[in-house]
């Protein structure tokens, strides 16, 4: 069996009663990364989902990047903006980021 990871929901603590650590979702992307084809990928700082990447969140660029030479599928989920430029300027970041 197969599973989409989402470390993103796993740390968002506005959502969660319980959420993880990044140690905690590192870890398990550790153990469970053969199972994990595909990830779902946005960012948290604080535990708080961000609107677009941050360099500074609850975990490292590095820690995605790796997914990728991983050879996973990655979806970039990023959040509503309010007018097209918004977007295209956060889809333009993600794409950097990465």
């Amino acid at each position: 069996m197969s599973l989409t990871f989402d470390p993103g929901n796993a740390m968002d603590r506005e959502h969660n009663k319980s959420f993880c650590t990044a140690r905690e979702v590192k870890q398990f992307y550790s153990v469970y990364r053969e199972r994990l084809p595909y990830i779902h990928v946005k960012m948290t700082r604080g535990n708080i989902v961000q609107p677009g990447f941050v360099e500074d969140g609850d975990v490292e660029p590095a820690f995605y990047r790796q997914m990728l030479s991983d050879g996973k599928l990655v979806c970039i989920e990023l959040s509503e903006a309010g007018d097209l430029r918004t977007c295209m300027s956060r889809i333009l970041e993600a794409r950097r980021f990465l």
